[in-house]
């Protein structure tokens, strides 16, 4: 892929759309594990106030926002503004996944809708961020936007085709399970609680709030 690649090939204009019309919609699966993880957070705030488990959880959160969301996720990813051997490239999405807003494809889809929606006379508020930062984030972290007449999306072959982002597009929320265990063989019930709830639930937050 060139690194000029523009990340708006992906949208096709030439059929109708329009990015202004649309319904806010509650999003069962993402908003019940967010909120589940923001749940755990909270508990282990209050019953483990472990300074091994906060350090573990605040490393993995910066790897996670820095590493995956940013570097991965969006500079790699959906822009390709670097080059990389596709096993690093894998692992800096993988750890975008982490973040817990969806995966590989879902963010691919989210991002650039957003592009396209911002670049055209009429934006929806979901995509403008114009509603205050209360109900921007409830909407972000736990709805959609439906829109009337969305426009159609193709992902490039080589990352709708690649088996990996098939596998932990589809199980976003299973490819956390390896880190609870991990965490709680390390610092058991505190360290569990800590670096799983809270990397899903505070990265989440902060990917939203950039």
């Amino acid at each position: 892929m060139s690194p000029a690649f523009e990340n708006m090939r992906r949208i096709d204009e030439t059929l109708p759309t329009d990015a202004g019309t649309g319904a806010v919609v509650w999003s069962p699966l993402k908003s019940l594990f967010l909120t589940a993880m923001y749940a755990g957070l909270a508990i282990a705030i209050v019953r483990y106030p472990d300074p091994v488990a906060i350090a573990l959880f605040a490393a993995k959160t910066i790897v996670v926002l820095l590493c995956g969301h940013s570097v991965g996720m969006h500079r790699r990813l959906i822009h390709k503004s670097f080059t990389c051997p596709l096993w690093l490239e894998h692992l800096f999405v993988y750890l975008g996944t982490l973040v817990g807003l969806g995966g590989p494809f879902a963010m691919i889809r989210t991002h650039d809708f957003r592009d396209w929606a911002q670049r055209q006379p009429v934006c929806h508020d979901y995509f403008a961020h114009r509603q205050p930062w209360a109900i921007d984030a409830v909407w972000q972290m736990h709805c959609d936007l439906r829109l009337a007449t969305p426009p159609r999306l193709t992902i490039e072959p080589e990352v709708a085709d690649d088996r990996f982002y098939r596998l932990i597009d589809r199980h976003w929320i299973l490819v956390h399970l390896p880190w609870v265990v991990a965490f709680y063989l390390m610092g058991g019930w505190a360290g569990q609680r800590y670096p799983p709830a809270g990397r899903p639930a505070l990265p989440a937050a902060v990917a939203v709030a950039r």
